[in-house]
């Protein structure tokens, strides 16, 4: 049960430094220029446009979603380096581990508590 309420808080606090640590991060709307589907996981090629200049980048895409040529996406840029993305997919695997560990804390927690009563 501790090890639940730890691994809950150690994921509280990353989500809370990624969002600060990306706060001044600048939201725009890419588009995907190439899919390279040769490996297990999409590779996605797309361009932006930050500070007048357009920015290409590539990423590999979490298996829950599919990007093909020519899609939108929203990207969030550091403008002091708009070469640097918030790594979204990494926040929601952060995010859902977060609650599953929750989860499991708070239900060990009821159950504990119940065990006691009786």
């Amino acid at each position: 049960m501790v090890s639940a309420w730890v691994l809950f808080l150690a994921g509280t606090v990353g989500l809370i430094w990624t969002k600060v640590r990306c706060a001044g991060y600048v939201k725009t709307e890419a588009v995907v220029v190439l899919v390279d589907k040769s490996d297990t996981r999409d590779r996605v090629t797309y361009s932006y446009k930050a500070d007048g200049k357009t920015v290409e980048g590539t990423m590999e895409m979490p298996f829950w979603t599919s990007k093909n040529e020519g899609d939108r996406m929203t990207v969030r840029y550091d403008p002091d380096d708009p070469t640097k993305l918030e790594n979204s997919g990494e926040n929601t695997l952060i995010l859902v581990m977060t609650l599953g560990f929750g989860g499991g804390a708070v239900y060990s927690t009821i159950a504990m508590i119940r065990r006691q009563r009786t």
